[in-house]
């Protein structure tokens, strides 16, 4: 693949991308990732990590086995 070729990016599940992310072709961002505001992502991002810069780095690693909890209550009961 040369510099000018597009690509595939691939956000998987439970994926947080901050405002103002730019997000290069051919990139893949694992489950659970978080990226940081301003990021410029050049890189494949791995699974459950927290990435941030220009060019984004891994900076953490969010803890496994997120549970979530929605406790939903309407507002006009």
């Amino acid at each position: 693949m040369h510099g000018n070729d597009g690509g595939d990016v691939i956000i998987e599940y439970y994926v947080w991308i901050a405002s103002r992310v730019t997000i290069l072709p051919s990139v893949r961002i694992g489950r659970g990732a978080v990226i940081a505001s301003n990021s410029v992502v050049t890189k494949d991002i791995p699974s459950m990590s927290i990435a941030a810069g220009i060019p984004s780095k891994v900076i953490g690693e969010r803890r496994r086995k997120l549970q979530y909890q929605l406790f939903y209550q309407p507002w006009f009961e």
